[in-house]
């Protein structure tokens, strides 16, 4: 019985752990802009994702993670999974990253 309740804590604990705090990874106090053409969209829980290639000043590309809120947080916005497809150009405005890390949360 120990162990089972063990095993169940530390399965119940393991989505807390996981999940990441917006405050360690953004910059909240500051923004950016950017625009280029979505590679790949993720339309899952817990957040969506959509992947941004962008040409940087030198003609070089960067390709992005912009993280956003929840599928169903989005379509609470009125933009519902169908809006963003592969290939389309899009600008966003967008909180930076706090590291180095190619991701920003739009």
């Amino acid at each position: 019985m120990k162990l089972f309740i063990t095993i169940t804590l530390a399965a119940l604990a393991f989505p807390a752990i996981a999940h990441h705090s917006f405050f360690g990874r953004f910059d909240n106090s500051t923004s950016m802009e950017m625009e280029g053409t979505v590679t790949e969209i993720h339309w899952r829980n817990p957040h969506v994702h959509i992947f941004l290639e962008v040409e940087n000043p030198d003609g070089s590309m960067t390709k992005w993670d912009l993280e956003s809120g929840s599928p169903t947080l989005m379509q609470r916005a009125g933009i519902p999974n169908d809006a963003i497809e592969e290939g389309m150009t899009i600008r966003v405005a967008a909180w930076p990253p706090l590291t180095d890390n190619l991701e920003a949360f739009a």
